[in-house]
């Protein structure tokens, strides 16, 4: 009975079993038991019977994967036995035909075909792609000697094969295309056949069992002296896509030919075998094949030991054309092989991208290795070795030949007598890795080649770089991308490119070492990001000829004695080489006749500098510690740092002159009767030219040197010229005309920059020196000193800037000038001297200051000429300004002038000459130097210190003049002194056009003149004679004595200079109620004689006037100089006896003039009796003592005391 309590627990079960059957259907619902139906049994049926496939054997499934699907070891007619068996841990599938009844070891089948399945990798050791390794064995004929007698083929399944030969049949009954040769073949561990390895060689081929023991010394475990052929199907080119291309055996040389390399890569023309050889020989290890590790680059044979290839070897490798001789693939993914690229790509991109491809094939190119000697590969070392033919076994030189083949040109080529290769892996390497991509091809690790015998050098050459070098030992190692060539000597030739003119690009010559003093030549190459750069160094002595375009012969050396690198530098977003020379290092151009030497030099070439090909020109040149140099226009005789930075100039050739105009013919002379035939007229043989002088070459020293230099290149040194050899009479050598026209390179030197100072035997040594052209007429040339140069030349002129420091100021020093100052810049250009801060100038001058001829000094005994003109020296305090075309110079700030025995002395100066003065420190040879060479002063202007300025002594603001003349027996004439506020001196001038000119001089007071000068001692004069006149007989001279005149003003003074025989000075005040103007003249015996107005000596006489003074001198000839002296302006004069008063004064010499003006009368008064006069005009004799009287208004009569 269903009671409330059943239902409830019948309820409750089914919902527990509901829940406990939903978990376990959500947990474990999925598991299917069943197997999965193949998609075939899936297909829904059409009601076509179709049989079941016949199942394959285990065995014909292996043949299948060693021989590939469809090979003629399934064809059980000719194959008819097929059996498996295993090895260690290798499956080896034999298929042959049918087995004789063997009764013996030995038993010969026919055909006959062997695969061995390597050992396979566990799957998380493969690499992607890779399978197992299959080497396979293929011979029309094959003969087995077991270690046992056999009945059958059972027994040869439990038997040892002690040796196999196997043998070709060329006339063999089977339909296989292989009869006539033995095949070998290794998959490479790759599934894709395109990838594998083939050897064909017509045998026979010898194999031994190398655990034989008793036959390990006999020779290799498998041979052959046929010729042999070996293809590595993955290094082949051929198109995307395509199989593998047949191969075709060619010459090496027929390889070598223009478009064989493009015919091959485009698919034209078969590619040839891989390697091809006459004879081979294989050792084998002994151990057990599971202990034997395969080792990279051993071609993927295991239990390999040692190979070897008897003679005529000839290796074909297709690498890529961006690598060079000597470097090794490299990378994940081997060059050797063929890169597949993905089938999306050719899907998406259609026909371009087969294109694409098409051309990546042209960037593979062809690396030859042929030897007519023997190869050997040690497996132990991991090193390949390739011979030439031992000398006993041949008579012709040969070599061990590699080339590289791109095919866009660019042949790459080495020559050597032993070539060893050691690839990647162990002994050196460590353990060998295991390979990253399937198909990876060897790598080289380092490559040596070297020769034997003396004279054979080795040859490493690259059509791409122009480059061929010689020695006699070549190593490159991978690891660390370096070369290493060495050689005694060491020699390496490259070319220059080609030029645009199709002109000779010449080439440049490296030598380094001798005879028992190796060089080597190291190549480093180094890789950033897709930049590739090559760096070498050369260790031993060496010299470098550099071709030079423009003369077509090699002019330029570089010579070194302990080593030379060379590097690649981008300066100004351009690449330069960068040869670095060491130890006593020089570059020489023999024909621009320069040359630079120093301890280290640092060379850049710029390979665009030539932008027609060619030679790399210099673009700088750097040379440190005891550097000295040699050019045509300078020589730096040391320094410790030089720069010389090359630019590109222009050449400018000499115009022939225009050819004079021939003379008219002479007109015949005709014959008279009866008279002498006159004698032909000989023409006088021209005289030749006179050779200029050359000048002397300009020394520079310092310590730090920057220069510019301009190269120009130049066919000859003349255009328009007579053709080259063509030499005139009566021309000079250094004529144009009579050279032969030569072409070259010329340097000019466009800047410079000193720094530092040298000292020679404890003394400063000039930056710059250059003897002088004459030194019998100018004893000193150039002398430049400072702490600093600086120098900008072009072909208008130079600008030049010399510095000093404290103590040390900049020198400028050229023949007869001469400028010292903190800064001195001579500017060529504009043809100005400008000197910074305070300093002096020495220079020639044609006339003295005040712009008169220079004094004739006494000839010397033995000298023809007089001695020049003293010259101008000037010097000053704060500036100079020299402006050579305006032919004014300027100096400020305490200036003093000296020139001889005349001087001024004040603060500002300006000075004005006759011509322009140029400012030339290379002043070309043959110029004429001295007084008329050289300007002459026009105008002098002079000022004082402002009244403001501070700082300023007392005497600054004044002007001192001072000058001294001497009669030409040396003694001296005449002193003079001037003190003004300001002067201005004038050369020449003129009252009126047409009137002499005089020299005139303008002074502004308050001033003072002094003038000690030879006058007349005995002022009286002849009394007139009454006798008939009779011709002028020259009088004595007159007794003279030093007289001393002093004049004191306050306006202003102009003096005027005729010839020296007459000078007049005319005095002004300056204005009404100012001071007067004084004169006192008296003896003296020197010029700075204090003359006491109290207590004058003897013959004194002294003048004031208001008004006006003029004072003037007259020298005739062989007389002492007589004074005049006209006064104006309430005038009053004294001498010894009397004074007096006019309003006009005339003292000449003997007689005094006093005169009145207006209302006021002339006087004149006796100083010691009184007694005295009053007219309108006096006449005072100082002789006598006597006056007349003109016009009298009165007198005084004193008796005598």
């Amino acid at each position: 009975m269903w009671t409330p309590r059943r239902v409830l627990l019948l309820l409750a079960g089914t919902a527990l079993f509901a829940a406990v059957y939903g978990a376990y259907a959500g947990a474990l619902g999925w598991i299917d038991g069943l197997p999965q139906l193949p998609a075939k049994a899936l297909a829904r049926s059409d009601g076509t019977f179709r049989p079941p496939e016949r199942p394959v054997l285990p065995t014909v499934q292996l043949l299948r994967e060693a021989f590939g699907p469809g090979c003629e070891e399934e064809n059980t007619t000719t194959y008819a036995n097929q059996f498996t068996f295993k090895s260690g841990d290798s499956w080896v599938v034999v298929a042959t035909g049918r087995v004789p009844n063997p009764d013996g070891k030995s038993v010969t089948l026919s055909p006959f075909s062997v695969a061995v399945f390597g050992k396979p990798k566990p799957p998380h050791l493969r690499a992607p792609g890779e399978v197992s390794e299959v080497s396979t064995f293929h011979a029309d004929k094959a003969v087995l000697e077991f270690d046992r007698v056999v009945t059958g083929l059972a027994d040869m399944v439990k038997a040892k094969v002690l040796r196999l030969e196997l043998v070709s049949d060329p006339e063999a009954t089977t339909a296989d295309k292989r009869r006539g040769l033995v095949h070998i073949t290794n998959n490479q561990r790759t599934s894709d056949p395109n990838r594998s390895l083939v050897v064909r060689t017509p045998g026979p081929v010898f194999y031994r069992d190398p655990k034989n023991a008793d036959r390990k010394a006999a020779g290799p475990d498998v041979w052959t002296d046929a010729a042999i052929e070996v293809v590595d199907k993955q290094n082949l080119p051929r198109a995307y896509g395509a199989p593998a291309p047949p191969t075709a055996t060619t010459r090496a040389k027929d390889l070598q030919d223009a478009g064989v390399v493009p015919d091959i890569l485009s698919g034209r023309r078969f590619p040839p075998p891989t390697v091809t050889a006459v004879g081979l020989k294989v050792f084998l290890e002994d151990k057990d094949a599971k202990l034997v590790a395969v080792k990279k680059g051993s071609a993927g044979f295991s239990g390999v030991r040692r190979l070897e290839l008897g003679e005529k070897v000839l290796l074909n490798l297709w690498v890529d054309a961006r690598q060079s001789v000597m470097a090794s693939p490299g990378g994940a993914t081997s060059p050797l092989s063929v890169v597949e690229e993905p089938p999306a790509a050719a899907a998406v991109v259609g026909g371009l991208f087969a294109a694409v491809q098409s051309v990546r094939r042209l960037d593979r190119a062809l690396l030859q290795i042929e030897t007519l000697g023997p190869f050997a590969y040690d497996a132990e070392k991991n090193v390949g070795r390739f011979d030439v033919v031992p000398a006993a076994e041949a008579g012709v030189q040969d070599y061990v030949q590699v080339h590289k083949l791109p095919p866009r040109g660019g042949t790459q080529r080495l020559f050597s007598q032993v070539l060893e290769i050691e690839f990647n892996g162990p002994p050196t390497g460590g353990k060998a890795p295991e390979p990253k991509a399937a198909g990876a091809g060897p790598s080289f690790k380092e490559l040596r080649a070297w020769t034997y015998t003396p004279g054979r050098l080795v040859m490493v050459s690259s059509d791409a770089d122009r480059l061929n070098a010689f020695g006699t030992k070549l190593v490159h190692d991978e690891t660390s991308n370096k070369s290493v060539l060495t050689g005694a000597p060491l020699t390496a030739i490259r070319g220059n490119e080609a030029r645009a003119d199709k002109k000779e690009a010449g080439e440049s010559v490296l030598t380094a070492g001798a005879a028992g003093r190796p060089a080597t030549l190291t190549m480093t190459s180094t890789t950033t990001g897709a930049k590739k750069s090559t760096a070498a160094l050369i260790e031993g002595a060496g010299t470098m000829k550099l071709f030079d375009p423009n003369s077509g012969t090699q002019s330029v050396e570089a010579a070194w004695a302990q080593s030379m690198s060379h590097t690649r530098e981008t300066a100004q977003n351009r690449e330069l080489d960068l040869l670095t020379f060491t130890g006593a290092a020089s570059f020489d151009d023999r024909k621009a006749d320069f040359w630079l030497k120093g301890n280290v030099l640092k060379l850049w070439l710029d390979p665009a500098a030539g932008q027609g090909g060619g030679q790399p020109l210099p673009h700088q040149v750097q040379a440190l510690g005891d550097v000295s140099s040699h050019s045509t226009d300078y020589d730096i005789e040391r320094a410790d740092h030089l720069n010389v930075v090359f630019t590109e100039g222009v050449n400018t050739p000499t115009v022939r002159p225009a050819a004079p105009t021939p003379a008219a013919p002479a007109q015949p002379v005709t014959a008279q009767p009866n008279s002498p035939t006159p004698a032909p007229a000989v023409a006088s043989a021209p005289q030749p030219k006179e050779e200029p002088r050359p000048k002397p070459p300009i020394r520079i020293r310092a310590r730090l040197i920057n220069t510019t230099v301009e190269r120009v290149a130049f066919k000859n040194d003349f255009e328009g010229l007579d053709r080259p050899g063509t030499k005139m009479p009566g021309l000079s050598p250094s004529d144009p005309v009579s050279r032969t026209p030569t072409g070259g390179t010329k340097y000019q030197l466009k800047h410079v920059s000193c720094e530092g100072s040298d000292k020679v035997r404890g003394q400063d040594a000039p930056l710059v020196h250059q003897d002088p052209t004459d030194p019998g007429k100018q004893p000193r040339g150039i002398d430049i000193y400072g702490t600093s140069l600086h120098l900008d030349q072009t072909p208008d002129g130079a600008v030049m800037t010399v510095t000093g420091e404290t103590g040390r100021p900049g020198q400028v020093h050229h023949e007869g000038m001469s400028v010292v100052g903190p800064k001195v810049v001579i500017d060529q250009l504009r043809n100005r001297l400008s000197v910074e801060g305070g300093g002096s100038l020495a220079m020639p001058v044609g006339s003295t200051l005040a712009g008169s001829e220079p004094q004739k000094a006494p000839v010397a005994a033995g000298k023809k000429d007089a001695p020049p003109a003293p010259p101008i020296v000037i010097h000053w305090r704060d500036e100079m300004r020299f402006e050579g075309a305006l032919k004014t110079a300027e100096f400020i700030g305490r200036v003093r002038t000296i020139q001889g025995e005349a001087s001024v002395v004040c603060h500002t100066m300006q000075v004005f000459f006759d011509k322009p003065v140029v400012f030339n420190p290379a002043r070309p040879a043959g110029a004429t130097p001295g007084p008329r060479g050289d300007a002459k002063i026009d105008r002098v202007y002079c000022y004082n210190a402002p009244g403001d300025a501070p700082d300023e002594p007392r005497d600054a603001h004044e002007v001192h003049y001072t000058e001294v003349q001497r009669d030409p027996t040396g003694r001296l004439t005449k002193w003079q002194f001037l003190r003004s506020a300001s002067l201005e001196m004038t050369a020449k001038t003129a009252d009126a056009p047409g009137q002499e000119p005089y020299q005139q001089l303008l002074a502004t007071g308050p001033g003072e003149v002094r003038i000690w000068q030879y006058g007349e001692k005995n002022v009286s004069r002849a009394q007139p004679s009454t006798q008939p006149m009779t011709p002028p007989v020259r009088p004595a001279p007159a007794e003279g004595e030093m007289k001393l005149t002093v004049v004191k003003f306050a306006g202003r003074m102009v003096a005027k200079d005729k010839g020296r025989l007459y000078q007049e000075a005319e005095f002004f005040t300056e204005q009404n109620g100012s001071a007067p103007i004084e004169v006192v003249h008296a003896p003296a015996s020197e010029p700075g004689a204090a003359i006491a107005p109290a207590n004058p000596p003897v013959g004194t006489v002294t003048l004031r006037c208001a008004e006006r003074l003029v004072v003037s001198t007259h020298r005739p000839e062989g007389q002492p100089a007589a004074q005049r002296m006209d006064a104006y302006g309430n005038v009053f004069i004294r001498s010894d006896e009397y004074d007096g008063w006019g309003e006009v004064v005339n003292s000449d010499g003997r007689y005094v003039t006093l005169s009145a003006a207006g209302n006021a009368l002339a006087r004149i008064t006796h100083r010691f009796n009184g007694s005295g006069n009053i007219a309108r005009r006096i006449v005072y004799d100082r002789a006598t003592g006597d006056y007349r009287v003109t016009e009298s208004a009165g007198a005084t009569i004193q008796p005598p005391r």
